[in-house]
Formats: C-alpha cells, sequence, structure tokens
C-alpha cells in the first residue's frame, strides 16, 4: 500500500511539473512562458495587447504610446505587419521585459489594422532608381522621388546586382494614405 501511495504522489508531482511543457508554442519564446511573470535578469517577461497612440516622429525606433502607456522599441525590437500597417491606430500585441517604469519591446506584431488602414490600403508597383538608403538599409528609403518604409520583413531580391544608389530597382508594396510600404525591393537590369 506505502508503495502505490508514492507511485501516485510521484505521479502527480512529475504531471504537475510537465504541464509547463504542454504549453502552445505560441505562448512562449527562448523555452520561456510569455505572460508568466517570469524573471529575466533585465526584469519581468511580459505580453501586453493595445492600440497604438503616437510612434517616434522618425523611424521605429524610440518612445511609443500604447494605450497611454509608454514602450521603449529598439532596432532590435522584431516588428510583423502581416495584419496591417504598424501605425496609431493599429491594435497590437507586444512582448517584451518590464524593468521598474520602463517596458522594453522585443516584438510587436499588428493583431488588427487601424479601423480604416484596410479599406484604404492597395498593393501598387513603383520602379524607379534608388536616390537614398538609410544607414542598415531598414528605414526609409527614396526610390524615384517617392519614399519607401523598408522594414525586417521586407524581401531584397538583388539577382541583378546589389541595391545600391543609383540602382534601378521595382518595388511592390501597400499604399495606405501617404505611406508606402515595401514588402518587395527587386533589382532590374538597367536599360542600355
Amino acid at each position: 500500500m506505502k508503495t502505490l501511495m508514492v507511485t501516485l504522489v510521484m505521479g502527480l508531482v512529475l504531471g504537475c511539473m510537465a504541464w509547463p511543457a504542454l504549453s502552445s508554442e505560441d505562448d512562449c519564446e527562448n523555452g520561456r512562458r510569455i505572460g508568466d511573470g517570469g524573471r529575466d535578469t533585465a526584469g519581468y517577461r511580459s505580453k501586453i495587447y493595445g492600440t497604438v497612440e503616437k510612434l517616434p516622429e522618425t523611424g521605429f525606433s524610440g518612445i511609443w504610446i500604447v494605450n497611454g502607456r509608454e514602450f521603449v522599441v529598439t532596432e532590435r525590437t522584431r516588428l510583423e505587419q502581416k495584419h496591417g500597417l504598424l501605425e496609431p491606430g493599429a491594435y497590437v500585441e507586444i512582448k517584451g521585459i518590464k524593468s521598474e517604469n520602463t517596458f522594453t519591446a522585443d516584438k510587436i506584431e499588428v493583431k488588427r489594422a487601424k479601423a480604416d488602414a484596410s479599406y484604404g490600403a492597395t498593393e501598387q508597383k513603383i520602379t524607379g532608381k534608388v536616390e537614398k538608403i538609410p544607414k542598415g538599409t531598414l528605414g526609409t528609403w527614396v526610390i524615384g522621388d517617392k519614399e519607401v518604409l523598408v522594414l525586417k520583413d521586407t524581401v531584397l531580391q538583388e539577382k541583378n546586382g546589389k541595391a545600391t544608389l543609383g540602382s534601378l530597382v521595382e518595388v511592390v508594396g501597400i499604399k495606405s494614405g501617404e505611406t508606402f510600404q515595401a514588402g518587395r525591393i527587386e533589382t532590374q537590369q538597367a536599360i542600355q
């Protein structure tokens, strides 16, 4: 009887310890559950949902305001815009580390586009010469007198040479309002 009780207790203990391993992969990052208040060396890991109210004036790095709270976005922050553009009004999921009064974002994903963005967004092509490339390639490019936003998920196809100043490129992307976000940039052969 004693052996049976020890076996049952051990089974319960092992079963409880295995539960976190059965959680969905979506709730885990780097082998740790997100939102469980787990202590990271820099602070506590968290996941927050909210509506973007304000972005930095230039680029995405800097202080964002989401649901009235400040979030620090760095060059290392992974930005995903599969469901809409990162702009004021977009509903986002933010994963990161909260330390004292600072929340530093590791990942920001658009969950739902700005209410009117999905109706005003249209896929377009631009072909022109590259006039400006920001340091590190991410950010605003100027192609044929048009500003084009290049993000981490923009595909750069350089089959016909490297995309440099003066290169002829074709850009396929989405235009919403005044913002043209590149989905793909492909170098073209120069017309002789």
